[in-house]
């Protein structure tokens, strides 16, 4: 229940709220109160069933404790009266399949100064909330951004390539769907100046053109990239010099492309073909292939 645990940015204590009854967890941050606990914490709330705004735990009270990492996804609290309790310290924000999105808007109204992680994954945005997040009417300094899962389309985002916060360094698109078209725009160097970490699976790509301008450390394609063609694909890849770490699984590629992949082995650290189809590749067996 109360462990030391590496957090998103800082080494944190976490706190599992949601795994003991609300009598439990009340005690806990009495205790912690008692013994003037300076650590970090990261409070996970996920899941959680009863109110929290209603409870023995007084929110206020935890205002007295380093809460930098909050996990409130899956539930039906009261978001933005929770967030904006730990507003001035947080730096990594969880919001999956939230059950209150229509407190977006008022949520990411508040001053988050300090949050540079967010994950709003599995959410259907309402017109205009993403605008609070990485549009024009966004205060956000954000570095890792997660917005898989959540339905997007090209006309979702198209306004975003003018408006959009420049400090992400980590994007994941997953499970959207997004043409490639689209995506030569919107990930140019001019929205996205330093974009290192791109995740992409689960989107039907056409075609990889997008990739050929970008600069990029990390890159996942799994299950996008079927109908694209291979050789198109390598020169791609190819082509992005500080790329070190990609993910290909579940693209069936079949045979033939062993000479493909063995380029890429010799350019990057880490490279996954797992249900790709490829067998013989650098003598190696293997699901994933690492160098």
């Amino acid at each position: 229940m109360f462990t030391q645990v590496a957090g998103t940015y800082t080494t944190a204590a976490q706190i599992m709220c949601s795994e003991y009854s609300e009598q439990l967890v009340a005690q806990l941050f009495e205790f912690l109160q008692q013994q003037k606990i300076a650590l970090p914490i990261s409070l996970n709330f996920s899941g959680l069933e009863h109110n929290i705004c209603n409870s023995s735990i007084q929110l206020s009270q935890l205002q007295i404790f380093c809460v930098t990492e909050l996990d409130l996804s899956y539930t039906n609290q009261n978001l933005a009266h929770i967030v904006k309790t730990f507003a001035t310290k947080l730096k990594s924000l969880i919001l999956i399949q939230s059950q209150r999105q229509s407190e977006f808007d008022q949520l990411f109204r508040l001053t988050l100064d300090q949050l540079k992680y967010l994950n709003v994954s599995n959410n259907k945005f309402q017109e205009h909330q993403l605008d609070y997040i990485i549009g024009k009417k966004s205060a956000l300094q954000l570095v890792l951004l997660d917005l898989s899962y959540c339905d997007l389309t090209d006309s979702d985002l198209r306004k975003y390539s003018v408006n959009c916060t420049k400090s992400i360094e980590s994007l994941n698109l997953s499970g959207n769907f997004i043409s490639a078209e689209f995506l030569r725009s919107f990930l140019s160097q001019k929205v996205f100046p330093v974009l290192q970490e791109l995740f992409l699976s689960n989107n039907i790509l056409e075609n990889v053109s997008f990739l050929f301008k970008m600069v990029l450390k990390k890159l996942q394609l799994q299950k996008s990239v079927q109908k694209v063609n291979f050789e198109n694909l390598v020169q791609a890849l190819l082509n992005i010099k500080e790329l070190k770490w990609i993910d290909l699984s579940f693209n069936e590629f079949g045979s033939g492309a062993e000479e493909g992949i063995n380029q890429l082995l010799s350019k990057v650290d880490f490279l996954d073909v797992r249900g790709c189809g490829v067998e013989n590749v650098s003598e190696r067996k293997g699901a994933i292939l690492m160098k």
